[in-house]
């Protein structure tokens, strides 16, 4: 399995920051370096012999929910968040289908407002891919 890198995950943010607008400090508009290096470290990450995130799903998830959650960025969390989840699926082999820019976008923002859960975003990733 393939993981992101700090630096593929900066570019993503870049990426949504050019495409669909918003603010962007100089250098990598990166906010919180801590948790951007946990999330790296923690979705490939083993604890006494167990994958802390069992499953592409789950790991998807993570990337989502740390990104959008934990405020990785000065702007362009929720987008980032879910752009690194999808490629993420897609760079392992999943592909994405039946889903709507609309529907991509009211994830993100329930994932930020917490009226979703990290299981049932897990949930919406096995629905939406196909192997």
């Amino acid at each position: 399995m393939r993981f992101l890198s700090a630096a593929e995950i900066i570019k993503l943010n870049q990426r949504m920051i050019i495409i669909y607008g918003g603010l962007c400090t100089a250098g990598d508009n990166v906010a919180n370096r801590g948790s951007l290096d946990y999330l790296v470290e923690a979705v490939p990450s083993v604890i006494y012999g167990q994958e802390r995130y069992v499953g592409i799903f789950e790991k998807a998830a993570a990337y989502a929910f740390f990104i959008i959650k934990d405020h990785i960025f000065h702007d362009g969390n929720k987008r980032t968040g879910i752009q690194a989840a999808m490629v993420f699926l897609e760079t392992n082999n999943r592909r994405i289908i039946n889903v709507t820019s609309e529907e991509i976008v009211d994830v993100a923002l329930k994932i930020a407002t917490e009226e979703i859960s990290q299981d049932e975003l897990v949930k919406w990733f096995e629905k939406i891919c196909k192997s």
